[in-house]
């Protein structure tokens, strides 16, 4: 294990108390070869604002689903106007002076006009690079800070208590493990400064079959004795990595589930019940946005927004017509836009709480429907239809699964604008 003086340069606030728990994790007899290093890096003046955010969000159980008002989204545009080029040529241009006429902000802008949005005084002394998956080309090196990032664990806890979960991981807690299955990928353990030193790990369950776990494990059953040793209260990760978990049939079954990063189908969250026997529940959150919402309690297949600070749109790419307004917008004629793959209305963000990447009309790509009426749990609207990136299964020539990130991986410095990747049903 490191030294304090290492630790504290990825945990600056690392105390301690919480060196018990670190050493349990990174020294536990059942845990996989660790092959890297991570840390929340907040500081104390990072706090206070963690705590206001969280304090913040049951407000937006109260909010209408849309978020800030069209006039609180100009405002955010006049507020960067001087300190980014790129909100600058909005607001400087007189076709853009209503908000529904405002283009759309694209993944391709993130990867070649990068530089225009991040506003030009933002500090970089703590930058934090955060790549998207690039699934189906064009990968995005997301700018972040550590503050920016740490506002991800008061939204999973909101997430959690919108379905009557009350977590408070503190000192001594192991709040978490991700469970991912990629060829290879990092593994690592750390703790939470901010929540009192509680634990968190990211392990990998390679897929392939059991034997396929000893390239990183050091010995078969090692995730089943290392989840039961330190006992998480959470699991969260995508659902193909909960398929291989279940397939592995992995004997440790937390509080909760949460389930996030590609699509959770019917028939999924319910095997997924049945087979950890505790509530799922399924978070939509991009890189590039952070969490946007989670599914109701009560109607699975609605989404409900966590948190406040955003503006959250559903507009029809080929019609043009903003969803909520019945405007025509010029989102879905932007020159710069790629041609969409079909007619559904894709959601837009505007604001979020990363301050190297203010987003204004930001499209995702991903599909939903945004509806008005007050869900029967209370929430004043809602997402239905969402459909983000889907759960793909490719089959290696043993019939064993592959995930698609690890495609993702080997062509991301392909310079591609698109990718698809067919596989035949002779496998192809």
């Amino acid at each position: 294990m490191k030294t304090r003086a290492e630790i504290q340069q990825r945990i600056p606030l690392f105390e301690d108390s919480h060196l018990p728990l670190l050493r349990k994790i990174l020294e536990n007899h059942h845990a996989p070869r660790w092959n890297a290093m991570c840390g929340d890096r907040l500081l104390q003046s990072d706090l206070p604002v963690l705590h206001a955010f969280e304090e913040s969000l049951p407000e937006s159980r109260r909010s209408a689903v849309q978020g800030w008002s069209e006039e609180a989204g100009i405002l955010f545009v006049n507020r960067l106007a001087l300190r980014s080029p790129w909100f600058q040529q909005i607001a400087g241009d007189e076709r853009f002076q209503e908000f529904v006429s405002i283009p759309s902000m694209m993944r391709e802008d993130l990867v070649h006009r990068l530089h225009e949005i991040v506003p030009l005084d933002a500090d970089l002394s703590r930058l934090v690079l955060n790549p998207t998956s690039g699934t189906t080309g064009m990968p995005v090196q997301v700018p972040n800070d550590p503050l920016g990032v740490a506002h991800y664990q008061p939204l999973i806890l909101e997430a959690l208590a919108r379905h009557g979960i009350s977590l408070r991981p503190g000192t001594g807690d192991m709040a978490a493990v991700q469970i991912c299955s990629q060829r290879s990928t990092m593994t690592y353990g750390t703790v939470h400064a901010a929540y009192g030193g509680a634990g968190f790990a990211k392990i990998n369950l390679p897929p392939g079959g059991r034997q396929a776990l000893l390239g990183e494990w050091n010995s078969l059953n090692g995730p089943d004795a290392f989840l039961k040793d330190l006992s998480p209260l959470l699991l969260t990760g995508d659902p193909f990595a909960f398929r291989i978990y279940m397939d592995y049939n992995i004997d440790y079954r937390p509080s909760v589930i949460l389930s996030t990063a590609s699509t959770l189908s019917s028939e999924m969250r319910k095997e997924m019940e049945e087979y950890f026997r505790c509530p799922v529940v399924d978070m939509y959150s991009t890189n590039e946005t952070g969490p946007i919402a989670c599914s109701c309690p009560v109607h699975p297949d609605r989404f409900h927004v966590l948190a406040p600070d955003i503006r959250l749109e559903s507009i029809a790419p080929r019609s043009g017509i903003d969803q909520e307004t019945g405007l025509r917008s010029s989102a879905a004629s932007a020159e710069r836009q790629s041609p969409p793959d079909s007619d559904r209305p894709t959601v837009h963000i505007t604001g979020g709480r990363n301050p190297l990447l203010p987003l204004l009309r930001y499209n995702t790509g991903d599909e939903a429907l945004l509806s008005h009426e007050t869900c029967s749990c209370g929430a004043r609207g809602y997402l239905r239809g969402l459909r983000g990136r889907p759960l793909v299964v490719f089959r290696d020539s043993t019939g064993r699964s592959v995930n698609p990130l690890d495609f993702a991986r080997l062509l991301r410095f392909v310079p591609l604008r698109r990718h698809r990747l067919v596989q035949q049903s002779n496998g192809s």
